[in-house]
């Protein structure tokens, strides 16, 4: 598990894919988010979010959107890893869809991720 497997689809959700390259850095936290902890016949796969301050269980399954030609629309890995695809799945099964998934804030994304308070700092550059 590595921040580089993480490639970005055509969904408009960027802040959640830095929200999980940034976890990613210690792979330990990612793992730990997975119930499910392989790749298996059902595909089926139980993941750990803070929805509302509550650790909960988030069920999907491996079918994931793809174009004509078999390419997901969401993101991807160039190694066919399968975390970062389950773990976007579930943000999207999270708010309904994917579209409603498209713009936000990575400590948004970082607070449902790992339970942790997260805050984004805005700077205003001022030239005199």
């Amino acid at each position: 598990m590595s921040y580089s497997d993480i490639k970005q689809g055509c969904v408009g959700n960027c802040y959640y894919i830095a929200a999980l390259a940034s976890l990613a850095e210690v792979p330990t936290r990612i793992e730990d988010m997975f119930i499910t902890k392989k790749v298996n016949k059902c595909g089926i796969y139980a993941v750990k979010m803070w929805i509302n301050g509550v650790e909960t269980a988030v069920i999907v399954d491996d079918y994931i959107p793809c174009d004509g030609i078999g390419r997901p629309l969401g993101c991807n890995s160039e190694d066919g890893e399968l975390w970062a695809i389950l773990l976007e799945k579930v943000w999207a099964k999270m708010y309904g869809s994917y579209g409603r998934t498209n713009f936000g804030w990575s400590s948004h994304a970082t607070h449902h991720l790992n339970g942790l308070p997260a805050y984004k700092i805005i700077h205003n550059s001022v030239e005199n």
